[in-house]
């Protein structure tokens, strides 16, 4: 419960710093505040599929019951996220450059994740939930080449997005009080992660639970 409310706390203030304490910045206009959105939005889905990632290795190591409810319901939070990402950053791209959808690199290359990952689930579907370690092998996989698609493949070929963390040509600047309101929303969104990954495998566990006494 604490986590709960620390997440909605932060979220608050995350919400404050972004909307209206954080100017708009000069080129983008108020469209560049959904940038407190839409990357957050990306942070969790790396993030989930990081902890989707770990709980496979985990229970490729030590078979536990609790790390196969985590590693399933870590990647169906990445996923999540990631369809978010894609959907707030076709928003952006509609009102930045007028389409909705160009396949920018970025553009393309949540696409090719969301393939990756939707191929675990074509797995766990045709296997019935059963042969959890081939579930796991396959999401460790997904976890080990998703940087690849996040990191390195939108920076192999020019690109029309705004990097606004590390850009050589510092074509979209971030003053103090728009990185702040930026990292601040990306802890936030952190934090929701983890509060809907917690309740989710509270979920998962009274399922279980609730059949096996059946």
């Amino acid at each position: 419960m604490t986590l709960y409310i620390i997440t909605a706390v932060s979220l608050c203030i995350a919400s404050v710093l972004a909307f209206a304490v954080a100017p708009p910045e000069k080129f983008l206009g108020e469209s560049s505040r959904l940038i407190y959105i839409h990357v957050p939005l990306a942070f969790s889905a790396v993030l989930s599929f990081i902890l989707s990632g770990v709980f496979s290795a985990r229970y490729l190591v030590s078979p536990r019951e609790m790390d196969e409810i985590h590693f399933h319901n870590a990647a169906v939070l990445g996923i999540f996220f990631t369809v978010l990402t894609a959907v707030t950053g076709a928003a952006w791209a509609h009102i930045a450059w007028g389409v909705w959808w160009n396949w920018d690199p970025r553009e393309t290359s949540i696409l090719f994740l969301l393939a990756v990952y939707s191929a675990y689930f074509a797995l766990a579907s045709s296997t019935g939930g059963r042969s959890a370690r081939y579930r796991a092998s396959y999401l460790l996989f997904a976890a080990a080449v998703m940087p690849f698609f996040v990191f390195v493949a939108p920076r192999i070929y020019p690109s029309l997005h705004p990097d606004t963390l590390i850009n050589a040509k510092r074509t979209v600047k971030l003053i103090g009080s728009m990185r702040l309101a930026l990292f601040v929303s990306m802890a936030s969104y952190a934090l929701l992660t983890l509060s809907l990954f917690d309740f989710a495998n509270r979920v998962s566990l009274l399922e279980r639970k609730s059949s096996q006494g059946e």
